[in-house]
């Protein structure tokens, strides 16, 4: 009887498994970014705060040269 050396058989490694792609709806959350929430703007104040040019000038009286 001859033997017929069978050649090595190819090791096929397992088919991987079929990622689900992601969800459009749904986009990840990243950890350093917070919720989406509606941009609010500031509540504005009744009255601007007055610039340094529109203050009234200061009182001499504060002002007091050393003795």
């Amino acid at each position: 009887m001859c033997e017929i050396p069978l050649p090595p058989i190819p090791i096929i490694p397992p088919p991987r498994p079929i990622e689900p792609p992601p969800r459009p709806m749904e986009p990840p959350l990243r950890p350093s970014e917070p919720p989406l929430r509606p941009i609010e703007p500031p509540p504005r104040p009744s009255e601007p705060p007055p610039r340094p040019s529109e203050l009234p000038p200061r009182p001499e009286r504060l002002i007091e040269p050393p003795l």
